[in-house]
């Protein structure tokens, strides 16, 4: 099994700052929702779920991740933890949310994710998922991270409805402050990037676990009290679609 230094992984400055908005749009979440997480990652959201003891199921098609989730047991009381893939599992539970983040872009036929996400929903449940933003913005990250695409808002909008969605919130998130990071980091400068020989599903498997910046410089790109100004003022720009990030929450229909 790949070990994880938790230790020692240092949290992007774009990691903190979607948490940071997945916990704003969480006050939409029903009181007891029963949840599934798709791709499920280093698992740091899942650990902010729990803390207001929501329940649920996640999935993850990487041994790497799997293994390292089930290391952190301990920290995921009344988690059921499974190896799937989104394309084809099946069960007769329905889930009052689904959350899916940064996951979409790895998967090819994702138009087919989301349908089966569609029909693993309670009416009215919510698909709470997030995904980079606009294919301008395609980089070596984006290769090295198994990437397929980046997304637009409208094809997104339009997947959506098709599927029977209502569209409650769209954030586009990452201007200015985190647009200028990417400036400079997009071509691997001052990033440790995965090494290409790797397959695309192995890239997948290890982007959410992958060590980006050194460790000895977290004080300065993972400082709550340097960043946290810095959110505020990019919230104001989220209505507006100059980031390099979509968040989206859609609420089943039927």
């Amino acid at each position: 099994m790949r070990k994880i230094r938790k230790d020692t992984w240092v949290p992007t400055p774009t990691f903190l700052y979607r948490n940071y908005l997945y916990r704003k749009l969480c006050v939409f979440l029903k009181k007891n929702s029963f949840f599934l997480e798709v791709g499920t990652g280093n698992g740091e959201f899942l650990k902010y779920i729990i803390s207001y003891n929501y329940k649920g199921e996640l999935i993850d098609n990487s041994d790497v991740v799997v293994n390292f989730l089930n290391s952190q047991k301990e920290k995921l009381k009344g988690i059921t933890i499974k190896k799937g893939d989104i394309l084809n599992y099946r069960t007769k539970r329905k889930y009052d949310v689904v959350f899916c983040f940064e996951v979409l872009e790895h998967i090819k036929n994702y138009d087919l994710a989301i349908k089966n996400i569609s029909c693993l929903l309670k009416p009215g449940g919510l698909f709470f998922f997030s995904v980079p933003a606009h294919q301008r913005e395609w980089s070596i990250r984006d290769e090295a991270q198994g990437h397929y695409r980046r997304f637009e808002r409208k094809d997104l909008v339009d997947k959506l409805q098709t599927n029977h969605y209502k569209i409650v919130r769209i954030l586009n998130y990452g201007f200015p402050f985190l647009t200028l990071v990417r400036m400079v980091t997009k071509k691997g400068k001052l990033i440790k990037l995965q090494k290409n020989n790797k397959t695309k599903a192995t890239r997948t498997g290890l982007s959410s676990l992958h060590q980006e910046y050194n460790p000895k410089i977290k004080f300065i790109v993972s400082n709550p009290f340097l960043l946290f100004p810095l959110f505020k003022i990019m919230d104001l720009f989220l209505s507006f679609d100059l980031g390099f990030g979509y968040i989206f929450l859609a609420e089943k229909l039927r």
